[in-house]
């Protein structure tokens, strides 16, 4: 289950033994801290967008303020109230410690206005680093029942995967991934921007996915709800998924397309289980390598997944299946729809870079429902 994630926002120097006393308050109430200059990695990012990006991924904001105001940024405040406004900004309920002991004009400032009796913040007073601790971790879990965080319905797969649309009139294999919490990954603006489709399409090409390839022609759209993007070989229309601003991915692939062209035979009564184990594995990859891009504070760690195959009519899906002139037509058709699972698996994140376990426990029951 993913944890609340909570930001401590303090100076840093002179001031190591309070954030750390405030990092094992957090994680005494059951949530997971950020801290930006202690954990944050190497990135892209200026660190005063780091900082305020780390806001807008925290639930709740621990504002600890001691004798300094800290650092100037650009815009003449300091870092710390950069921090507080943009909380404040996104709505972001806000914890305020005060450490007893004289204060700088910077640090005395800020302390008097987040204090305000009307549009300020009740505020706890601490002496020592064990003492923040301790008043952390009580006001945190204190406060968690407050925090509303609300989780992705196993129904969103469901209905996606029994969905009658599909661009494809030959069977298919349907793969949905979704983060458990229900959240915004980024704003609904970002899901039109260049900047997200140049990724999505950059990560599903890369060599460490594969999931699309630069011989087929892929197109990339934007409909109310998600960004399209369809891939079409020659033969057929190869793969077709969306994604949305919650983190969404819902895929549809051509099973025909999979299989080697070196017999009709083969290709109209055979699914190879091990092309659906390898595509499932491209794709439980490819969103977590999108999740390392887009979530970089792991704010989503837990996902919903399930696969389900679609029209497969007189197809039998076998494993070790070799391309042969002749094939025994199974005298039953499966189900229109067979699932991997009655219900979304919950799955982490740590096991969609490493999707190959999960990938072939999917395909392997695909193959044995279909029977």
């Amino acid at each position: 289950m993913s944890l609340p994630l909570v930001m401590v926002s303090s100076v840093v120097e002179g001031f190591e033994n309070q954030r750390q006393a405030a990092r094992i308050g957090i994680e005494k109430a059951g949530c997971r801290p950020i801290l930006v200059n202690e954990d944050a990695t190497s990135t892209a990012l200026s660190s005063r967008n780091l900082c305020l990006d780390s806001v807008w991924a925290a639930d709740l904001l621990v504002l600890v303020i001691g004798a300094r105001g800290g650092w100037l940024a650009p815009s003449g405040k300091t870092v710390v109230r950069e921090e507080y406004e943009e909380a404040k900004r996104l709505g972001k309920p806000i914890l305020v410690f005060l450490q007893n002991c004289a204060r700088d004009p910077e640090a005395e400032t800020l302390a008097r206005d987040v204090s305000d009796y009307v549009r300020g913040t009740f505020r706890q007073q601490f002496d020592s680093a064990e003492d923040l601790a301790t008043k952390v971790a009580a006001s945190v879990q204190k406060f968690l029942p407050s925090l509303t965080m609300r989780t992705t319905a196993p129904s969103v797969l469901t209905n996606f995967l029994s969905s009658a649309s599909s661009p494809f009139s030959e069977a298919s294999l349907r793969i949905a991934v979704t983060p458990s919490r229900a959240d915004e990954l980024f704003s609904p603006v970002e899901l039109g921007s260049d900047r997200l489709a140049t990724l999505i399409l950059q990560l599903a090409h890369s060599a460490d996915v594969g999931l699309l390839h630069y011989s087929h022609s892929t197109t990339c759209s934007l409909n109310a709800q998600s960004l399209i993007i369809e891939s079409r070989s020659e033969r057929s229309a190869r793969a077709f998924f969306s994604f949305n601003e919650r983190g969404h991915l819902m895929g549809e692939f051509s099973v025909s397309s999979l299989a080697p062209s070196g017999s009709l035979v083969f290709d109209a009564f055979v699914v190879r289980e091990e092309d659906l184990e390898q595509t499932i594995e491209k794709v439980l990859r490819f969103q977590g390598l999108l999740f390392d891009e887009l979530d970089p504070h792991l704010r989503h760690t837990d996902f919903l997944f399930n696969c389900g195959l679609r029209n497969l009519r007189h197809q039998s899906v076998l494993r070790g299946a070799v391309v042969s002139n002749s094939r025994t037509v199974r005298s039953t058709s499966p189900p229109d729809l067979v699932t991997s699972y009655a219900e979304p698996r919950i799955i982490a994140r740590s096991r969609l870079l490493a999707g190959s376990d999960e990938a072939l426990r999917a395909a392997t029951l695909l193959g044995r429902n279909s029977k």
